[in-house]
C-alpha cells in the first residue's frame, strides 16, 4: 500500500468506526472510483470531519511511539481509549494526554517525521501543532540525539503501511475467499452462509483495523487449525479477504446454540452446576488444542456456545488473541478486556495455558455471578492497574465454597499461583460434577 493510500483509508474506517458512517456506506465508497476524501467531505459534517482528522494524526503519532518504545503497550491502548471516549467531546483533553506522555521535543520529531514521510501534510502538521501549542510554545532547537536515530523512515513507513486500516485486495490470490451465499445475519460482524455444496457456515467478519502483518500470522496457523478436529471445537474452515465485503474473513463450523453470553443476559446467572459443566467442556476443547501446542488466548463468554440441544458446548475462537487485541481493545463498548490476564496485557507474545486458565477462570466468575472480575473498571488501563496494585475482584456470592476456591485459583494474577496445567483445573472441576 502506498503512502498515498494510508490517509484516506483510515479516515474512512475511524468515520465507520465512530458511527459517522453505516458499515455499508464505508463498503459502497471502497468500491467506488471518486476519491476516498472527496466522498468523506461530502458526507460528514464540519465537525465530524475534524474529528476524524485530529484522530488519524494522533493515532499515527501514538503508533510510532509504542513502536519505537517511547511509551509503553499499556499507555498506548489507554490513550487511544481516551480518544474514541472523547471523539464527542473535548479533543484538546487527547491532544494534551498524549503532551503529557511523550516530550515536547520528541512529539515535535515525530511530527516532523511522519510530514517528511508524506503520511501528514504540512497542513496536518500546522493544525496539529496548533492545537497543542501550550504543549509547543517554547521548544528549543536540539542537537541530534537517540530518538532521530530510532525514528527510521523506511521503517516506520514499513509500520504504518502494515498497520493501516481497510485492507486493499491482496495480490496473492490464496488470501482471496471465494463466493459464500449469505441467508441471514447473525450478529453484527457474524453471517449464516451456504457454500457450493448448499452446507450451512458461519462467516465471523473482521473490522477494518486488522493489519497485514496478522493477516500473515493467521494463515500460517490455518493448516493447524484445520487439525482441531474434536467435539467440544468449533471447526475452522479458512481465513481470508472476502471480496463482497472488502473484509477479511473466517469461515467456521456453524453451530445451532447459544452463546454463555447469550445465556447469562437472559438468565443474569447461571447454576454453578451448569456452569461447572460448560467449563469443563471448554477445558476438553483447550487441552485437545494443547495436544497441537496450540494456546488459545481468547476464551471468554461469547466464544463458548451451548448447543440447542443443551447437551454439549463449543469453543471457538482459537488463534484470534492478536486480532482481538489489535482490534477490539481500542474499543470502550467492548468488554474482551475484562477476561485477558496481566500477561495478556503486557506481553501478549509469551502466554501460555496459563492465560487459558485465567481466561476460563473469568468467563466463570461471569457465568456465577452476571458480570465479569474487575467489572468497575472502564478500559483495560485500569484493569492493569488492578492487576499491579494487586486488588482482588469482588467476592462471589451464593456459591458453594469449593467452587469459589477454584475460581480463585484459576483467576490469579501471578501466573505461578494459578492452576500450572489444564488437566489440574479440569480434575478439581470434575469432582464437583
Amino acid at each position: 500500500m502506498s503512502t498515498e493510500n494510508v490517509k484516506p483509508r483510515m479516515l474512512l474506517h475511524l468515520a465507520s468506526k465512530l458511527k459517522f458512517i453505516e458499515k455499508e456506506q464505508a463498503r459502497r465508497i471502497l468500491k467506488s472510483p471518486q476519491p476516498i476524501e472527496v466522498q468523506l467531505n461530502a458526507l460528514l459534517s464540519e465537525k465530524q470531519l475534524y474529528t476524524v482528522r485530529l484522530l488519524f494524526i494522533l493515532k499515527s503519532i501514538l503508533k510510532i511511539a509504542e513502536h519505537k518504545n517511547f511509551i509503553s503497550r499499556v499507555e498506548y491502548i489507554h490513550l487511544l481509549d481516551c480518544q474514541f471516549a472523547l471523539a464527542h467531546e473535548n479533543m484538546t483533553d487527547i491532544a494534551s494526554a498524549i503532551g503529557d506522555k511523550l516530550s515536547s521535543p520528541l512529539l515535535v520529531r515525530i511530527v516532523n517525521f511522519l510530514v517528511k514521510s508524506t503520511i501528514l501534510s504540512p497542513e496536518d502538521k500546522d493544525f496539529i501543532l496548533d492545537i497543542v501549542a501550550k504543549q509547543f510554545s517554547s521548544v528549543p532547537r536540539l542537537p541530534k540525539t537517540v530518538d532521530d536515530i530510532q525514528l527510521d523512515r523506511e521503517e516506520t513507513i514499513s509500520l504504518l503501511r502494515r498497520t493501516s486500516p481497510i485492507p486493499i485486495v491482496p495480490q496473492n490470490k490464496e488470501f482471496i475467499l471465494k463466493e459464500y451465499n449469505i441467508v441471514k445475519k447473525l450478529t453484527d460482524d457474524e453471517f449464516l452462509a451456504l457454500d457450493e455444496k448448499n452446507q450451512g457456515i458461519a462467516m465471523q467478519l473482521f473490522s477494518y483495523d486488522i493489519s497485514m502483518d496478522l493477516v500473515k500470522k493467521f494463515r500460517e496457523k490455518m493448516n493447524i487449525l484445520k487439525t482441531l478436529n474434536h467435539k467440544n471445537i468449533i471447526a475452522t474452515y479458512d481465513f481470508g479477504f472476502y471480496p463482497s465485503y472488502h473484509q477479511y474473513a473466517l469461515i467456521k463450523e456453524f453451530v445451532d446454540g447459544t452463546t454463555v453470553k447469550q445465556m447469562v443476559g437472559k438468565h443474569n446467572k447461571l447454576t454453578s452446576p451448569l456452569a461447572l459443566k460448560i467449563i469443563y467442556y471448554a477445558l476438553n476443547a483447550l487441552r485437545h488444542a494443547q495436544t497441537q501446542n496450540i494456546t488459545h488466548g481468547n476464551v471468554r463468554p461469547d466464544n463458548i456456545v451451548i448447543t440447542s440441544d443443551n447437551k454439549s458446548a463449543k469453543l471457538g475462537g482459537f488463534c484470534l488473541d492478536r486480532i482481538i487485541n489489535e482490534q477490539e481493545m481500542k474499543s470502550n463498548d467492548n468488554d474482551a478486556y475484562f477476561y485477558m490476564s496481566l500477561e495478556q496485557i503486557q506481553a501478549p507474545d509469551k502466554i501460555d495455558q496459563r492465560s487459558d486458565i485465567y481466561n476460563i477462570g473469568a468467563s466463570l466468575y461471569f457465568m456465577l455471578s452476571g458480570r465479569p472480575p474487575y467489572f468497575e473498571c472502564r478500559n483495560m488501563y485500569e484493569i492493569a492497574t488492578a492487576y499491579i496494585q494487586n486488588r482482588k475482584p469482588a467476592l462471589l456470592t451464593g456459591v458453594p465454597g469449593e467452587v469459589v476456591q477454584i475460581v480463585n485459583k484459576a483467576i490469579e494474577i501471578d501466573k505461578k499461583k494459578r492452576y500450572q496445567t489444564l488437566f489440574a483445573m479440569q480434575s478439581d472441576i470434575k469432582k464437583l460434577l
